[in-house]
């Protein structure tokens, strides 16, 4: 099962093997060079050719300032398979993935923001994020949808 490591802007170390473009890691592989349609948000489509293989949950990296956004509809449509999705910053998200059973658990990786010039998260961002995994409210990446 892949191991996530040395998560850094723009790179991270899966299954051993340093990868510079977005990914899924999946229970039994790597998936490498990851595409959206739209590099700062999610569409079910971008998930197209793991839908069948995804486990019962869903760790999503948004990128080092958490740009890149699920649409809802996305989340709704993963729920109704059973599959649960976490939206964090990347490296919160590679650390998140760490501490869960890889066994049942996939990870969709943005390494980076291409240009974009972000913030750190801050307090109000990060109880936000927090309710992402209670159903609270509705975010992504620790803003508010």
């Amino acid at each position: 099962m892949p191991r996530l490591e040395g998560y850094s802007f723009g790179r991270v170390v899966a299954d051993g093997e340093e990868q510079t473009r977005d990914l899924i890691v999946l229970p039994d592989r790597v998936v490498t060079d990851w595409w959206r349609r739209d590099g700062h948000s999610l569409a079910i489509e971008d998930l197209e050719e793991v839908l069948d293989e995804l486990p019962p949950r869903l760790v999503l990296g948004c990128g080092p300032q958490g740009r890149l956004r699920p649409d809802p509809a996305v989340v709704d449509a993963l729920e109704r398979r059973g599959v649960a999705v976490e939206a964090l910053p990347t490296d919160e998200a590679v650390r998140r993935y760490n501490e869960l059973d890889e066994r049942t658990t996939a990870a969709a990786l943005h390494l980076t923001c291409c240009g974009a010039v972000g913030r750190r998260l801050g307090d109000r961002d990060r109880a936000l994020r927090r309710a992402t995994t209670t159903r609270e409210s509705p975010t992504a990446c620790g803003r508010a949808l």
